[in-house]
């Protein structure tokens, strides 16, 4: 990820207020959608005290595919940067681990 792809203004103790960050293409047809949460401290169990992120990928060839999501705090953040690449509603499978 490139600072081109992230938006906002900078805090005073560093964290960026605004903060988004468009969905990233990974390679032709795949996107990183997810969400940086930097107030996750326990991510099942594991000490997270600078935050976590949530990578969800979405494919967007024949069939849409979700790969993962994102907790239910960072849906809209996720949702929007499905809907930069394509309508939600067109998602044919959602695969989660």
């Amino acid at each position: 990820m490139s600072y081109t792809d992230v938006e906002g203004e900078y805090r005073p103790d560093g964290r960026l207020e605004g903060f988004s960050v468009k969905p990233k293409q990974v390679t032709p047809g795949a996107y990183w959608v997810g969400a940086i949460d930097w107030d996750l401290r326990d991510f099942h169990g594991l000490v997270t005290p600078s935050g976590g992120s949530y990578n969800a990928y979405l494919l967007d060839d024949e069939k849409k595919v979700i790969i993962d999501a994102v907790y239910p705090e960072m849906y809209d953040e996720f949702i929007a940067r499905v809907e930069q690449v394509v309508d939600p509603t067109d998602i044919d499978y959602v695969i989660s681990s």
